[in-house]
């Protein structure tokens, strides 16, 4: 049988849902956008929006590329294009697009389509025309025709770009285009044997990414003064004083009361993405029109326009997106979208307007990622945070912990090889070469690469500033297409220079960088690069010596430091190879570059420069290099070291480190992701993620229990860590270490656990992350509706004890994830609609273990294109199920309301509720089984609802209640005993102190009630005596004679 083109068949299936929508215009060869192409691939971007005029802009020759088109540049590197061919939105794919889009696949261009947004009046207005009654038939057909045009040139033809999926017709109907529009041959065509895609424009506006249903909208959430100040003050400090501005907020909204008066105001109790669909999840809508027409299994979504913007504030009750606001959002959409199979990538609006030379397009300019719009407000030099972050991420969550790069004087084309594998979060070239900086940012564009241009006379900051930083320029200037940032001078400022050298170098460097930023605005500058063993020591300078240098904006300037050491880099390293941790000590939020480092012989006052060949033991230089990136990796505002040298040198052949970096690098631990955890004595500690889970599940589940609850627990505990990756609890640390998070407890560790997380290693879940004790929903196994942690029921979690139950009833792990987060169609229980239309259960009393009654497990809402022909239904239909969900034909129900009631019968096919009775305006009215056991009583059912749209309207809808015959369990409640010892060594934790319960003084202050412990054990071993300290007093005790404890008062 024909299984169609499955969604693994497309290009791009299963990759990074990151993408960037480029420019708002169609021409991209008349200026030289490299520099943000190669942020762009840094960023690890990997779907990009391109517009074509539909002559092949996009294909036009650009001489700043060396004639390449804007594809070659993407495509080159590993960006897959997405072609909107601009049109309006009457246009036939004609025999013009056609060319174009075989020139396009003949350079590998998959994705394409010439529609959007033709919902939107504009679209036509803008173009002199009025939208048409039957535009959904008309781009329908206009899509089919072009589409099978496209399939047969070899790419795929993506539906009309959309902001909706609720279509409506002339007659206000909601219709299915794919259904209505086209012919099941067609779809099968376009679709299922062919590779169709639809195109989603699903802005969330300034809403959270669970809009329409949070609570604000629903329920007019009240924001708090904290959060009103906490959002203020993402906004500069300086920028707001100055200007008067809050910006974040309106001026005159001056606390969170003017923002909850909008909130009271506009609570939107009954809404879904069926009544507001302008938001993020749009996507899910798309998805169940896709669903009805049996397409959602072999039809990618990508999103080839969505936000957040920043500035965006369309809905008054939220506030302004800032950058930070924007990173959030756009880490919480792309890790949503990672859990959609069809959901294939997000193009984020927009790349930028005026810095990337779309002048013509000037409307948009404050929507860029580059831009100078918001620079006053949050203190940016052209660029939005987001960009940074995800660079920054980008090396933060490479292969390896390494933090080890290549010191280069001399280019060769033999070390690109090397370069390209240890994909080292920083490089370092001395050889200013353009063709040669070329090639070594293309071995691995995601590397920093930094460049130290040599000068003679660098003591020339003190006479000449002017000429030396000219001089500096001039060199750098060839190759800074290719450098992300430069060095100022190399070992010219020490411990022994006067505190007058001091400010005239100060002043040097302050002048150069700012002679660098006028030129070339988004350069990083690495400042001082200070040779081994300087500075730190009492007397001698300090980076407080500096006061322009140190004040720059962190983000415009690394510290580079020199790190050396012999016979190792572990040898005095707290005095060498790690100074930099006295240095930058008081400047916790600069950045480090350790520009140089190794080993040489010179760190010993009078002995030679020479390098760790002249030892002759090759195993010794790698596994010191090994444990010098162990003591890195610690240190987060570190960036990498670059190992001098790698490659030719100018007479320092001692040092040549070629093979020796790659071998290292190849020793340093590989890992998925570093995790950073805080733990409960106040320490931030990194993990291997996996073997953070090796500490994580015996700490959260018993090891003795079965193998399966064993592994789901390890895979949701990944997951969850995952989670938090994405969505760290701060910029210090990812999770917490306690209840609050995950707990994670090194002592715990042991070889059943760490095997189940061996087992599961790399599995995570894509419906559901949060696990508790003991859920106590009625459907659970272990809880049956009782004993839930803090006597509450914890639904769409994991339930530990329920977990170990299914375990020991034959379940796998797969079986009981999905028991507790699929359970919409597997569960008995489906109350979801009760509680928002007002329908009350009243339960059955009195019941013993063991007998049968009747319980109320569905209540259903119907929804308007459910609830007939305009204006709609007014029914109640019932339905009576056996213990395997059987119909029971014939049960009775009863049905009551004031002054009257009514017996109906389970008698209809089965294709339909088994029966159903009309409410009528006014009736209010109940409904139980009335059959040979007790029962449920549903309450409060009638039609008094305002109206939703289509077919639900004032007095016209109608509800579905299902009851099923089940057994009374009663829930035995685990034993409960008592551990004093357990308990109290739990409590002397709490206070840190060590528990060791046979310890003399412990036995001693426990029977003549001195209190609690102050202090562990103090052994004075000079005097003989071990002390401790207590609440109500303290002892002493000579070593060995253990029966003759002494007390004395404070």
């Amino acid at each position: 049988m024909n299984q169609g083109m499955r969604l693994n068949k497309y290009l791009g299936y299963n990759t990074s849902r990151l993408g960037l929508h480029w420019t708002p215009i169609s021409g991209h060869a008349h200026s030289d956008l490299t520099y943000f192409i190669d942020r762009t691939a840094q960023m690890g971007i990997n779907w990009v929006l391109l517009l074509d005029d539909g002559g092949g802009s996009t294909l036009e020759a650009n001489k700043f590329y060396g004639g390449r088109c804007i594809i070659d540049m993407f495509m080159e590197r590993a960006i897959i294009p997405v072609i909107r061919i601009y049109a309006a939105p009457w246009a036939r794919f004609d025999a013009r697009f056609e060319d174009t889009v075989g020139r396009l696949v003949q350079k590998g261009v998959k994705y394409v389509f010439w529609l959007n947004e033709p919902e939107c009046a504009g679209e036509w207005s803008d173009r002199g025309r009025s939208i048409p009654k039957t535009w959904i038939h008309d781009c329908t057909r206009l899509f089919v025709d072009g589409a099978y045009k496209i399939i047969k040139l070899g790419a795929y033809p993506g539906w009309w770009a959309t902001t909706t999926f609720r279509w409506v017709d002339e007659n206000n109907q909601q219709v299915n285009p794919f259904l209505q529009y086209m012919s099941a041959q067609e779809r099968q065509d376009i679709f299922i044997d062919g590779p169709g895609w639809v195109a989603i424009h699903n802005y969330p506006k300034n809403h959270p990414i669970d809009y329409p249903i949070d609570e604000v909208n629903l329920y007019g959430k009240h924001l708090t003064d904290e959060e009103y100040l906490q959002k203020l003050n993402e906004v500069d400090e300086e920028y707001r004083k100055s200007t008067g501005n809050l910006w974040v907020w309106n001026n005159w909204e001056t606390s969170a009361a003017h923002i909850n008066l909008l909130r009271d105001s506009g609570k939107n109790p009954n809404a879904t993405i069926e009544t507001d669909d302008v938001c993020f999840r749009m996507y899910r809508g798309m998805n169940r029109v896709l669903a009805e027409a049996g397409l959602v299994n072999y039809v990618p979504l990508i999103s080839t326009e969505i936000g957040p913007c920043v500035g965006e504030r369309d809905d008054g009750r939220y506030a302004k997106i800032t950058p930070q606001e924007q990173i959030r959002t756009i880490e919480q959409e792309v890790m949503e979208a990672n859990t959609i199979d069809n959901y294939f990538g997000l193009c984020f609006w927009l790349a930028g307007v005026q810095r990337l030379d779309a002048t013509t397009a000037d409307g948009f300019e404050d929507q860029g990622w580059w831009t100078d719009r918001h620079n006053d407000p949050f203190k940016l030099n052209g660029e939005l945070h987001i960009v940074t972050y995800l660079i920054n991420k980008q090396l933060g969550v490479t292969k390896s912990m390494n933090k080890l790069g290549a010191h280069i004087q001399l280019g060769d084309d033999s070390l690109l090889s090397l370069i390209s594998t240890i994909k080292a979060p920083v490089n370092k070239t001395m050889d200013l070469n353009p063709n040669w900086c070329s090639k070594l940012k293309a071995a691995c564009p995601s590397s920093l690469l930094v460049g130290r241009a040599f000068v003679e006379n660098q003591d020339r900051y003190k006479t000449d500033s002017a000429g030396l930083i000219t001089e500096l320029i001039n060199k750098y200037a060839p190759v800074m297409d290719y450098l992300d940032a430069v060095e100022f001078l190399n070992e010219a400022i020490h411990s022994n220079n006067s505190k007058e050298e001091a400010n005239l170098y100060d002043r040097c460097q302050y002048d150069f960088c700012q002679a660098i930023w006028q030129r070339w605005p988004n350069k990083k500058v690495v400042l001082f690069n200070i040779s081994t063993g300087n500075f730190g020591y009492t007397n001698e300078l300090s980076l407080h010596d500096f006061p322009l240098s140190m004040f720059f904006p962190v983000d415009k300037v690394y510290i580079g430091l020199h790190s050396y050491s012999w016979p190792t880099l572990q040898d005095g390293a707290e005095w060498y190879a790690l100074r930099y941790r006295k240095l930058l000590a008081d400047f916790p939020k600069h950045k480090v570059i350790l520009t140089e480092c190794g080993v040489t012989n010179a760190v010993i006052a009078g002995q030679p420069d020479v390098g760790w060949r002249t030892r002759n033991n090759r195993e010794e230089y790698i596994n010191s290099l090994v444990e010098f990136n162990k003591e890195l990796v610690k240190d987060d505002y570190v960036i990498g070291a670059t190992v001098f040298n790698v490659g030719p040198s100018y007479g320092w052949d001692t040092f040549r480190s070629d093979e020796e970096l790659l071998e290292a690098v190849k020793r340093i631990t590989i890992v998925e992701e570093p995790i950073k955890v805080l733990l409960t004595d106040g320490t931030i500690k990194t993990y291997e993620l996996e073997e953070y889970l090796k500490y994580v599940v015996p700490a959260e589940m018993p090891p003795s229990w079965p193998t399966e609850a064993l592994k789901a627990q390890a895979i949701l505990a990944r997951t969850y860590a995952k989670y938090r990756l994405a969505n760290p609890r701060s910029e210090q640390y990812d999770i917490y270490g306690d209840s609050r998070d995950q707990v994670v407890n090194e002592s715990l560790v042991n070889n059943i656990t760490s095997q189940i997380v061996d087992i599961t290693k790399g599995i995570v879940y894509n419906n559901g992350n949060q696990y508790i004790q003991k859920c106590g929903l009625e459907y659970c196994p272990y809880c049956q509706g009782q004993g839930g942690y803090s006597n509450k029921q914890w639904p769409n979690r994991l339930c530990q004890y329920g977990a170990k139950t299914l375990a020991e009833q034959g379940y796998n792990y797969q079986q009981i994830l999905d028991f507790y987060f699929k359970h919409e169609e597997e569960k008995p229980m489906d109350l979801t609609d009760a509680e928002k239309y007002g329908i009350t259960i009243t339960p059955v009393t009195g019941l013993k273990n063991g007998e049968m009654y009747y319980k109320c497990t569905k209540i259903y809402h119907y929804k308007p294109n459910e609830n007939g022909d305009w204006p709609g239904n007014h029914h109640l239909y019932l339905d009576v199920l056996d213990e395997n969900n059987k119909r029971i034909y014939n049960a009775k129900l009863k049905v009551t309301w004031p002054g009257d009631e009514v017996t109906v019968i389970i008698d209809k096919p089965e294709n339909e509720p088994g029966a159903n009775l009309p409410l009528w305006k006014g009736q209010v009215v109940s409904v139980k089984v009335d059959n040979n056991y007790k029962s449920e009583v549903v309450n409060n059912i009638h039609t008094a609802h305002p109206d939703e749209s289509g077919s639900n309207n004032l007095y016209h809808h109608s509800f579905l209640v299902v009851f099923q015959r089940a057994k009374y369990t009663e829930v035995e409640q685990p034993e409960f005993t008592t551990n004093i010892e357990k308990w109290r060594n739990r409590m002397w934790n709490e206070v840190k102190i060590n528990y060791n319960p046979d310890a003399a003084i412990t036995k001693f202050a426990r029977e003549n009630n001195l209190g609690i412990p102050m202090s562990n054990e103090v052994y004075l071993n000079d005097d003989g005596v071990v002390l401790q300290a207590f609440s109500n007093g303290w002892c002493w005790v000579k070593i060995g004679d253990w029966q003759n404890i002494h007390t004395e008062k404070w």
